[in-house]
């Protein structure tokens, strides 16, 4: 916080004037979240603490802000998520609950209205949609769900475990082809094995059906929140669906 100057009274006097500017000022409430995953991967959670959210703060804002404008190359939506959510290891974090967090983050702290100018498909022009946070539905892990997920490749006919992707992940997966070039990562064995040398060499040498099936369970795309949405352009009143545009400036006001 920035050193600013305050007249020299003493401490006790000084937050009872804080506290008075403050008094209709809603109260920060931090509200139990039910992730998508059901906390099932992560080997460090303590299952008898509820996973917490609390609303982001104006401090808050300026970290996003200040992240953007520095050289880090911290992604500050992980950045904004580390300070808001209690009881859990952000740093394992899964990509899905990454998703889930940051729109309830976003609900909770602005409202469950969010407006976004999305450029039409048919005619190219700008319309403004809004969004209802929170009636997105949410598809969670079956309570029984193996960790990690196993599947069967139909062509080779043998067996996989796999897992899904984290924060820590993010970097790898960001290069299109070179990504897929990190599948072996998310592999924890296939037929049994799991030397890693192994794996990259048969995943190099899989029928595409099989890389496809793979790619297809890391990507966990059957559950979390479901950030796909309709929308009719103003201008040219085609239908489309959209992603929801979700980054830094989710986090503003218009």
């Amino acid at each position: 916080m920035d050193n600013i100057p305050v007249e020299r009274d003493s401490m006790d006097t000084k937050d009872s004037i804080i506290s008075s500017i403050l008094e209709n000022a809603p109260a920060q409430m931090q509200i139990e979240v039910k992730l998508p995953s059901l906390c099932l991967p992560y080997k460090n959670y303590d299952a008898n603490l509820p996973v917490m959210l609390r609303p982001m703060t104006f401090e808050d804002e300026k970290l996003i802000a200040s992240v953007q404008e520095s050289d880090s190359s911290e992604d500050p939506l992980n950045a904004i998520l580390a300070r808001c959510t209690l009881n859990l290891p952000i740093h394992e974090l899964l990509l899905i609950d990454k998703v889930y967090l940051i729109l309830k983050l976003r609900e909770i702290s602005y409202g469950d209205e969010f407006q976004a100018d999305v450029t039409c498909t048919k005619c190219h022009k700008e319309t403004p949609v809004k969004f209802d946070l929170k009636n997105l539905p949410v598809t969670y892990f079956p309570e029984d769900m193996q960790i990690p997920k196993e599947i069967d490749l139909p062509v080779i006919q043998k067996k996989a475990k796999v897992r899904f992707p984290t924060i820590a992940d993010e970097k790898v997966l960001s290069g299109g082809g070179a990504a897929l070039a990190q599948l072996w990562r998310f592999i924890v064995e296939i037929d049994g094995h799991s030397n890693k040398g192994i794996i990259s060499e048969v995943i190099s040498q899989l029928p595409i059906k099989d890389a496809h099936t793979i790619i297809n369970a890391i990507s966990g795309a059957e559950f979390g929140v479901q950030t796909k949405v309709k929308f009719q352009c103003f201008q040219c009143r085609e239908n489309a669906t959209i992603e929801l545009p979700i980054g830094p400036g989710f986090f503003t006001v218009s």
